[in-house]
């Protein structure tokens, strides 16, 4: 587990984020109230994620830039900014635009909960699903497990693109040296016909 501490992250282990984050699964807690982030992460952990923890959403901004993680849990109410406008902010960097985003809320009231499982918070136009607290660990677990499911997927796919877009180069770098080959080949033979009408003209004129 990691926690932050002003802007630095303090490891276990001695790994860095980008090695953890090829092992398992990187989760981002943000959440103000110390009890509740430990729980989070402490549950996250024991099902098989590595965490982070953030307790301001500022802090949480700048992790997740420098080491974007699969998914981030957001508390909506936080010290110093509203989870949405770490959302907001965070889609404005180009690589955290695929990490999958879930807020915790106490601005639904758990019945809202039970009766609507797939309540959301629309950020710049994308819904974001939503639980409220206190919410049932299998729910979180549940939203959790697909939205790592979906981002790995989409890395997946992303990596494909770019192994195909690096064969189509490598495939296309032989071609063009047999064509400048050819044009070296090309260039002799001009040469070469040039040669032998100097001779030719020499030979007539002698």
């Amino acid at each position: 587990m990691s926690e932050v501490t002003g802007v630095f992250v303090r490891l276990t282990g001695g790994e860095s984020p980008m090695t953890i984050l090829k092992k398992r699964p990187r989760i981002i807690v943000l959440e103000d109230d110390r009890a509740s982030r430990k729980l989070l992460s402490v549950m996250l952990e024991k099902a098989g994620y590595d965490v982070d923890q953030c307790g301001e959403g500022r802090y949480a901004i700048d992790i997740a830039v420098k080491y974007p993680p699969a998914v981030m849990v957001v508390d909506v109410m936080l010290p110093d900014m509203t989870g949405i406008e770490v959302v907001d902010e965070l889609n404005g960097h180009r690589n955290c635009r695929f990490i999958r985003k879930i807020f915790l809320t106490g601005l639904l009231s758990k019945k809202t909960n039970e009766i609507d499982s797939k309540f959301s918070f629309e950020v710049g136009g994308t819904h974001y699903r939503a639980l409220a607290k206190p919410f049932k660990k299998s729910a979180l677990l549940g939203l959790i497990g697909e939205a790592v499911e979906s981002y790995e997927l989409e890395q997946d796919k992303i990596a494909e693109e770019e192994a195909a877009e690096e064969a189509k180069k490598q495939g296309e770098l032989p071609r063009a040296k047999v064509e400048r080959t050819e044009e070296r080949v090309s260039s002799k033979d001009d040469v070469s016909e040039l040669d032998e009408d100097v001779e030719e003209f020499e030979s007539a004129t002698s």
